[in-house]
């Protein structure tokens, strides 16, 4: 039900859909969907937490086993990508809330509010890993740059998507030869 919701939301918008619409293409009725969740905006935080859980388990394996810092992320990262491919409609209804395209505001600070979490989960374990917090912070948000610019090619070219593993490697490349190696520049006195 969470995501032929979530293809729905994704298709058409979150304001757009209707409770009738979503129990009409999952094949239940309402009191059924009403059983589960309150109302249309509690299934919708449901879609999104249950998105947040995957991604929370994935980071908790890949950090699990490996103290590794490339294995870490390339870990995490494949699997995020993997999660993009299996769960298009989610990501897509997820970063339209995101970026505001909804009503549901309080849901958008929601996920600020985890974001900014997650973040500081990212810099606390990259920390425990050797990394100065300064150089744990860049290497987080670099990372989620990189990361996400992927996540969004999942969306925008599903076609052109290559293997996650592929994509992941060039990642941790990417991010080791750029934000890891960077020198500081000498100032000018």
């Amino acid at each position: 039900m969470l995501e032929q919701a979530a293809a729905l939301f994704a298709e058409r918008g979150y304001d757009a859909v209707s409770v009738r619409e979503i129990v009409d293409a999952v094949g239940v009725s309402k009191p059924v969907l009403y059983y589960h969740w309150q109302n249309k905006e509690a299934l919708a935080r449901a879609i999104i937490q249950d998105f947040f859980k995957e991604a929370q388990a994935l980071r908790e394996a890949a950090f699990a086993p490996q103290n590794d810092l490339a294995g870490i992320l390339h870990h995490y990262a494949e699997g995020m990508l993997n999660l993009a491919q299996v769960r298009r409609a989610t990501l897509a209804f997820g970063l339209a809330v995101r970026f505001g395209r909804t009503s549901l505001r309080s849901l958008f600070d929601t996920m600020r509010e985890q974001d900014a979490c997650i973040m500081g989960q990212w810099v606390e374990l990259l920390a425990a890993r050797g990394l100065e917090p300064a150089v744990a912070q860049r290497v987080a948000k670099t990372f989620w740059s990189l990361l996400f610019t992927e996540l969004v090619a999942v969306l925008d070219c599903p076609q052109a998507v290559r293997p996650s593993h592929e994509t992941a490697s060039e990642i941790v490349q990417t991010l080791f030869h750029g934000v890891l190696n960077q020198r500081t520049p000498r100032s000018h006195a």
